[in-house]
């Protein structure tokens, strides 16, 4: 361990020697605006550590451990690599965020700083005690991430309450914490319009049966809008700029509810057709919501439903296709993206997925040619060997003069070709919509020697 480190003790140091950090209540405001260094240490002094043999929290001036049963379940959570986690005790609900080294009551919105010391004698200790400190009186970010990153998200605070919020309550919601918006408001129409700009692209009948918006309402809600927040304020201080983007994820029925509920549970690098970049969530830009449609299928009533979430980006760094990465490559980066100029691609590695991704609106939806039942029987009947021997060539060809952040969707289209799952119709209309005629047209025109 790094004994110039103030936050940490020394290898040699034991449990008894351990003396309470400082108490200074005005200091507080540096565990929210620390500088990049720091931040950094944390991460590291956290991988350093053993399992932990105590955990402590700072309440009325000094520390004290947690009941057995409180320790078992940090334990258990720490061990298995969670940074940031729901859990109650003495009967009330808690946010806990190993890295900042705080403990959140869910019901008041206070904070106390936690710390721990591992099997080995190591004490792991924040420099400032924060006790019983409320987080409600945190700058709130809600401008600056609602500015207008898609050219037509125009909400503006002086709106009126009728414009800006058409929810309408039902008594059984398809989803708990989510709010049906009605057909024809402002809102709908404004996440509508983002979504079928991107996947009319792709599937031009598509229509959307319905728009849900995540409330941030209760408890649980209300703790992840929270750790959001301060995340958004601890990156812009060591970033300079949080980068806040809006991303879109695809998932079943089943997962949806999971994820309005729980939040995220598990990376879906392994459900994509093509284009991981690594194990972590992976959401497709604002403009390409087909691209996380691919991952998902439909019901039984033949929708298929996508989250619109917003994205702590922060400083990306670009990570190579069916890459193995699962964390940072260094301290630098924030997150990960196929492109650094123009991503289609965010990862949110698993140790920030509950922290960085905010759910938003879910969009349930459905091609009016949709058949639940199975596959078109024109997928499925008898193709052109020889345009299929062509088509690879083409794909490799276009590949060589797009941009990666077209490349990426090339590619998934074609393996769904391959695989059986578009027809040769939609396959050459989504070529199309990628490239562009002209791109298209002297590309193939190269391959013939024209």
């Amino acid at each position: 361990m790094d004994p110039s480190n103030p936050r940490f003790s020394t290898a040699t140091r034991s449990a008894a020697d351990v003396e309470p950090a400082p108490t200074d209540m005005a200091s507080a405001a540096i565990l929210l605006r620390r500088s990049s260094s720091l931040m950094i240490r944390e991460f590291k002094n956290y991988k350093r550590s053993a399992a932990p043999s105590r955990f402590l929290f700072f309440r009325d001036g000094s520390w004290a451990d947690f009941p057995p049963a409180v320790f078992d379940a940090l334990r258990e959570g720490f061990v298995a690599g969670k940074t940031a986690f729901e859990l109650p005790v003495e009967g009330r609900p808690y946010f806990f965020d190993v890295l900042e080294m705080l403990q959140v009551d869910l019901e008041t919105g206070t904070v106390n700083s936690i710390a721990w010391i591992d099997v080995d004698g190591r004490c792991f200790f924040p420099a400032v005690g924060v006790d019983e400190r409320r987080i409600a009186a945190l700058p709130n970010p809600e401008p600056e991430i609602e500015c207008n990153p898609l050219g037509f998200w125009q909400e503006q605070s002086g709106e009126s309450s009728d414009e800006t919020s058409a929810i309408s309550s039902l008594d059984q919601p398809r989803w708990p914490g989510a709010e049906a918006v009605r057909d024809g408001d402002k809102y709908f129409k404004i996440v509508e319009k983002l979504f079928l700009s991107g996947f009319r692209r792709f599937v031009p009948n598509t229509i959307v049966t319905s728009i849900h918006k995540c409330s941030q309402s209760g408890p649980l809600r209300a703790s992840r809008l929270k750790a959001f927040r301060m995340h958004v304020e601890m990156t812009k201080a060591a970033r300079g700029d949080a980068n806040v983007r809006f991303g879109w994820y695809g998932a079943s029925a089943t997962e949806m509810a999971t994820i309005v509920a729980n939040g995220f549970g598990q990376p879906n690098n392994r459900n994509l057709a093509s284009g991981a970049r690594g194990v972590g969530v992976h959401l497709s830009d604002p403009h390409s919501p087909y691209l996380s449609s691919l991952s998902t299928d439909a019901d039984a009533s033949g929708e298929r439903h996508m989250v619109l979430c917003r994205v702590i980006v922060g400083r990306p760094e670009k990570v190579e296709e069916w890459s193995g990465q699962y964390h940072p490559s260094s301290e630098e980066f924030d997150s990960g993206v196929d492109d650094i100029a123009h991503p289609t691609w965010y990862v949110v590695w698993t140790t920030h997925m509950n922290t960085h991704i905010l759910p938003e609106s879910i969009v349930s939806y459905k091609p009016s040619t949709m058949q639940p039942q199975g596959p078109p029987k024109s997928v499925n009947s008898a193709r052109n060997p020889a345009l299929d021997i062509w088509i690879p060539r083409l794909v490799e060809e276009l590949g060589r003069c797009l941009p990666a952040s077209s490349t990426a969707p090339m590619q998934m289209i074609y393996k769904q070709y391959m695989g059986r799952k578009i027809s040769k119709r939609t396959f050459i209309r989504c070529v199309r919509s990628i490239t562009g005629d002209k791109v298209l047209i002297s590309t193939i025109k190269r391959m013939r020697g024209d």
